[in-house]
């Protein structure tokens, strides 16, 4: 974990540095005699040099960008207003791009989280109901994973280990796998069983996608349609 020493708090006291990184041969002490970290490797090094600091004058963090926003905190070269903006501004390009990772990927669900990412999605959701043991559920899947690439924003695409979300096999009577539900709105707008050709699995995508924009531009803004779409 990268690391920095914040000279504020260290006494020097209990000190040993070595006078070459073992690691990079390069100098560790400055003119002043203080260690000087190389942030990306000192963290998770062996050697003494850091071993016998001051625990407190230490300072870790996650990544180098978060150090760096350490460093200012400590150097008093950004202000507090500027650093939580930093932070927040990290955190939310974090999620955007691991909700656009997930977008064109086929993501896992369990019973816990069900309902928050299938029934309540904001796009149709369709969920593979599979198990490891299966065969056509393994012919199925790379199908399934090339239509969430090609559908991602549009479609979201699930997958159930009927062997460890049991309850959900038994809540939508799951009698043989691969089967294969969409879902919109909270509702089941159909199921399919069994390992389909890609061409027939495509277009039965692309028709669900257009009956739901269908109802969509018929539906008043902001009010859900509960009537069946096939």
């Amino acid at each position: 974990m990268p690391v920095l020493v914040d000279y504020a708090r260290c006494d020097h006291k209990n000190c040993f540095p070595l006078e070459v990184c073992p690691q990079t041969g390069s100098a560790l002490l400055d003119d002043g005699q203080r260690i000087v970290a190389h942030p990306e490797l000192c963290g998770d090094c062996p050697a003494p040099c850091l071993n016998f600091c001051d625990k407190k004058a230490l300072r870790y963090a996650p990544d180098l960008e978060e150090l760096a926003l350490v460093q200012a905190e400590i150097d008093g070269s950004m202000t507090r207003e500027q650093i939580d903006a930093a932070r927040l501004e990290k955190k939310q390009a974090a999620e955007e791009a691991k909700k656009q990772a997930e977008a064109g990927s086929v993501q896992p669900v369990k019973t816990a989280d069900f309902e928050t990412q299938v029934l309540q999605a904001d796009v149709p959701v369709a969920v593979d109901f599979w198990a490891p043991w299966c065969g056509p559920c393994k012919q199925m899947a790379p199908v399934f994973e090339e239509l969430a690439k090609s559908y991602a924003g549009m479609m979201k695409f699930c997958k159930i280990n009927t062997d460890e979300e049991q309850a959900l096999a038994m809540r939508f009577q799951i009698q043989s796998i691969p089967t294969l539900i969409f879902f919109w709105q909270g509702r089941e707008l159909d199921r399919l069983t069994g390992a389909l050709p890609p061409s027939m699995l495509q277009t039965i995508v692309y028709q669900l996608l257009a009956a739901v924009q269908a109802q969509k531009a018929q539906q008043p803004s902001g009010q859900e349609s509960k009537s069946p779409l096939l």
